[in-house]
Parts: C-alpha cells; sequence; structure tokens
C-alpha cells in the first residue's frame, strides 16, 4: 500500500488461517511461540514521520514488526493494552510490516499507518536533526527544543569516546550513583567505534562506543545499569516512544581498558527488559574496572542518551 504524505491509510485483517512465516523478537521468536502472522508492503513516496497503530480484536495478543524489506527487522512492538504502536522517521522507498501473535494467539485486527511531513517537535530524528524530544520535551533532557536557536541539536554531557580519555571514578562502599549526577544525559551520538565486546552476542556488528573507569573502594558486588531516564523511568517504555530508546549493549572489563579480561556483557531483548541492560560482577578494591556503552549497529538507531546507574555493595 502507498501512503501520501498527510495521509493515513488504514486496512482490516486477519491471522486465523495464515502460516507462521516469520519470527518476531518480540512476540513470536522461536517454535515454542509459534503463531501466524501475515504481511504488508509499504510505500513511501518521501521522508515522513511515520506512524504504526494495531488494534487486535480482544483475545488477539498482536505485535507490530516493521522491516526494512522480508526479514530486514527494524523495531518490533510487542502487544500492549489497547494494542501495538510506533512512530519512527523513514525515508521514501519501500517496508514491510509483520502483523504477529504472542502466546500462539491470532485473530482479527485493524491497522492504520500514517506518514506526517518531518518537523522539529513531532517525537523523531528526522534529517537534519540530531535529537527530538517531541511535545513532552524538558529543559535539561539533551535535546535542544523546538524553537530555541539549539532546536533539535543535542546538549550532551561529555563521555570519553576512548580509553586514553577515560578518568576513572572512585566509588565508595554503598554507593549508587547517578552519571551524570544532573541532566542533560550522556549520548553516544558522534562518538566513533574504537571498541568491541569479546563476545559476539554483544557487539556483533561495527557501532560507535563510550567508556568508562571506575575503582571500587572495598571488595564487592559493582552493578551498572543503562536504558532508564535520570527519573529510573525506561526510555522504551514512554509514549511516543523517544529517541532514548535506542539498540545498546553493556560490556565490562577488569584491570587495563582496552587488553583487561572481560568479565560480562549484556544487551536487551525489550520484551523481559523494557530496553534497561544491567552488567553485575565481583570486584576488588583498587582495581580498576572499564564498563563500554556501544550499540549493535552504525546506524540512527543505534545511537542515543543514557545515564548510567552505578552501585557497588
Amino acid at each position: 500500500m502507498t501512503v501520501p504524505v498527510g495521509q493515513t491509510v488504514s486496512v482490516t485483517g486477519t491471522t486465523v488461517g495464515a502460516v507462521d512465516d516469520y519470527k518476531t523478537f518480540c512476540a513470536d521468536p522461536d517454535a515454542s511461540t509459534s503463531a501466524p502472522d501475515v504481511v504488508y508492503q509499504l510505500s513511501f513516496a518521501s521522508e515522513c514521520t511515520m506512524s504504526l497503530r494495531l488494534q487486535p480484536e480482544p483475545g488477539f495478543d498482536g505485535a507490530i514488526d516493521f522491516q526494512t524489506s522480508c526479514g530486514g527487522d527494524l523495531f518490533c512492538i510487542a502487544p500492549a493494552v489497547g494494542g501495538a504502536s510506533l512512530k519512527l522517521a523513514v525515508l521514501a522507498g519501500s517496508y514491510s510490516v509483520v502483523v504477529d501473535g504472542a502466546n500462539g494467539s491470532s485473530g482479527a485486527f485493524s491497522l492504520d499507518v500514517t506518514c506526517d511531513a518531518p518537523q522539529c517537535g513531532d517525537g523523531v530524528v528526522n534529517t537534519g536533526e540530531e535529537c527530538d524530544s517531541g511535545p513532552g520535551a524538558t529543559p535539561g533532557d539533551g535535546c535542544g527544543d523546538p524553537g530555541t536557536a539549539s532546536a533539535c541539536k543535542i546538549e550532551k554531557t561529555v563521555a570519553a569516546d576512548t580509553c586514553a580519555d577515560v578518568v576513572p571514578v572512585a566509588v565508595a562502599a554503598g554507593a549508587h550513583l547517578l552519571l551524570p549526577a544532573a541532566p542533560p544525559p550522556f549520548n553516544s551520538t558522534g562518538a566513533n567505534d574504537d571498541y568491541q565486546s569479546v563476545d559476539p552476542s554483544c557487539s556483533p556488528n561495527p557501532a560507535v562506543d563510550q567508556v568508562f573507569g571506575f575503582i571500587p573502594a572495598v571488595d564487592g558486588t559493582l552493578t551498572i545499569t543503562i536504558g532508564n531516564d535520570s527519573n529510573g523511568q525506561a526510555y522504551c517504555l514512554q509514549d511516543p516512544i523517544p529517541a532514548g530508546c535506542w539498540n545498546h549493549t553493556l560490556y565490562l572489563r577488569e584491570g587495563t581498558c582496552e587488553t583487561g579480561t572481560e568479565l560480562t556483557c549484556a544487551f536487551p531483548d525489550y520484551v523481559t527488559d523494557n530496553g534497561v541492560v544491567t552488567v553485575s560482577a565481583s570486584v576488588s578494591a583498587g582495581v580498576p574496572y572499564y564498563v563500554f556503552v556501544d550499540g549493535e549497529d552504525l546506524s540512527i538507531y543505534d545511537v542515543g542518551p543514557y545515564v548510567l546507574d552505578v552501585k557497588l555493595q
């Protein structure tokens, strides 16, 4: 279906009687969750801010998987109360949207697709923008507000791009730190691709990264989390989903930054953890530890703002 700028195209359908052709990672990842699915081809003549809205019938846990082509996942939105929705910047071209089911469910649905002309303040990062906090923009959220001189430009706290730039932070016994301590957050946009995890599942592709160092004052367990904003709310649970909901990974090294022993790594699955990622490991007093905030690929969906939540227990 072709979706002109400024218009909404709606379709109704059902997955009942269809075949399970696609394994969507947020609803139907393997044979144990098998559910029938249907796919629609979308075409946009120009760049737009696209909105997808799936309204399933009662009892159908419908999900939507938006793809560059069949099998090239961009975003998968799991079932939620009232349906599943996605708002995203798209370039002119063809895409696919798979309507799938969670928990082996199937049923009837309606699907609405809207293409709005891009503008600063619409809540998605379009061409020429570095960020876009949308109508819920607040001072200090890391993105310049519409109507200001820094509209939709990043206002970020500086983080180290390479190991040579890192100044390790001392962490006291029982400490609970939020870094940065006050907005704006860190932001990986504009960083370089310098490092990769030794675990391919945590760093499968080239992606930009930033690095932090910590020296615990006592033996204990060091726990580091990203994916929440400075208020402790998961970026990926906010509606509309902001640029803070991006594809990120964490890995933790001991001893030396570039060649130290990698203790652990983690990446989100967005179903069970809402995009919140945590690494945790036993640490020794006086030994430096380095945590790497990395992306999953080199795209606009693999960089963004973040706050480090650091605990030593």
